[in-house]
C-alpha cells in the first residue's frame, strides 16, 4: 500500500486481461520472465501465510475413531482450500505485476507509444475517455419476448415503436453474428475489440461502465488502419476472382458496418487489447 501512498495514485482495476499476448511480449524480452518470477516471489513470501491451523479436540474418555477421520477430513479440506486461495492469489500478483513489467520493458526499449496515430504492429498505450459497445447483451435484449410489453406500459406508445423494436433487433443479432465473442471500447481515433473471455467483469457489471466518466487506459497492439469508411473500397479490382472477393467481403461490411454505429473513419486504429484498466 505505501507504494500507492507515495505516489498518490488510486489502486489499478483491470478491466480486462489477454495473459497469452502478456506472456508472449515478456518472453521476447532478456530479463522478462525471470524478472517477473523474482517480483512475484519476493511478494507472495512475505505476504501469503499458511492458515492452515490443527485443533485437537479431546474428550475424558479419549477420540474415538470416527471423530479421529472426521477432524483429519476437515483439516485437508481446510488445507486444500487454503491451497487454491493461496494460488490465486499468486495467479493474480503475477498476472497484475506482469502488466506492469511489460509496460516498463517497452518504455526502456522505446517501443510503447502513447497516441493512436501508429503503423501496424506498433504497440501502443492510450488513457482516453471512452463508449463501451456490447452487442452480445443488446441481442439478448431484443430478444425477450417481455421487451416489447413493457415498451407497451408507456403513456406515449405509439404501435411504430414495435416495427423499429424489430428492425433493431435484427440488427443487434446480426452485428452479435459478425462480432462473436467481443466487446468493443471506442476510443477518440481507434476502436479496441475486447475478447470477451479476457474480461475481469461479467457483461452485467460492465454496462455499469457505459456511465462512467472515468478514462481507460489501454495497452495494445495496432492490428490495422482504416483506409476508407467506404465498403466499396475493399472490393477487389479482380471480380473474376472469387478467392480475392471473399477476402474483402467480411472486411468491406465490417468497415461500413462499425462506421455507421461508432463512427470509425479513414485512417482510425483497429487495436487488439492485452490490457484494460482504470487509474
Amino acid at each position: 500500500m505505501s507504494k500507492l501512498k507515495d505516489n498518490g495514485k488510486s489502486p489499478r482495476e483491470y478491466i480486462y486481461l489477454d495473459t497469452v499476448e502478456m506472456n508472449s511480449l515478456l518472453a521476447q524480452f532478456e530479463d522478462g520472465i525471470p524478472q517477473l518470477i523474482k517480483n512475484v516471489q519476493q511478494t507472495t513470501t512475505s505476504t501469503l501465510e499458511s492458515s492452515t491451523k490443527q485443533k485437537h479436540h479431546e474428550e475424558s474418555a479419549g477420540l474415538n475413531s470416527n471423530k479421529a477421520s472426521m477432524g483429519r477430513s476437515a483439516m485437508e479440506t481446510g488445507s486444500e482450500t487454503n491451497g487454491k486461495m493461496n494460488q490465486l492469489a499468486i495467479d493474480t500478483v503475477y498476472n497484475d505485476f506482469a502488466v506492469d513489467l511489460v509496460e516498463k520493458e517497452l518504455e526502456d526499449a522505446e517501443l510503447l507509444k502513447v497516441t493512436s496515430k501508429q503503423s501496424e504492429g506498433s504497440i501502443v498505450k492510450l488513457k482516453q475517455p471512452f463508449s463501451l459497445l456490447d452487442f452480445k447483451s443488446l441481442s439478448e435484449i431484443t430478444r425477450n419476448k417481455s421487451a416489447i410489453h413493457l415498451m407497451k406500459l408507456a403513456d406515449d406508445f405509439d404501435d411504430s415503436w414495435v416495427e423499429g423494436f424489430d428492425s433493431f433487433k435484427k440488427s443487434t443479432d446480426f452485428l452479435n453474428s459478425l462480432f462473436p465473442d467481443t466487446v468493443m471500447f471506442k476510443l477518440k481515433s481507434s476502436l479496441v475489440f475486447a475478447e470477451t473471455s479476457n474480461l475481469r467483469m461479467n457483461l452485467t457489471q460492465l454496462q455499469m461502465l457505459a456511465l462512467s466518466t472515468r478514462k481507460i487506459t489501454v495497452l495494445g497492439e495496432v492490428e490495422s488502419i482504416i483506409e476508407s469508411d467506404d465498403s466499396a473500397a475493399y472490393q477487389h479490382s479482380d471480380e473474376n476472382n472469387i478467392t480475392d472477393a471473399m477476402q474483402y467481403l467480411l472486411p468491406g461490411l465490417s468497415v461500413n458496418i462499425l462506421s455507421t454505429f461508432t463512427g470509425i473513419k479513414k485512417d482510425d486504429r483497429l487495436i487488439k487489447p492485452i490490457a484494460i484498466y482504470f487509474e
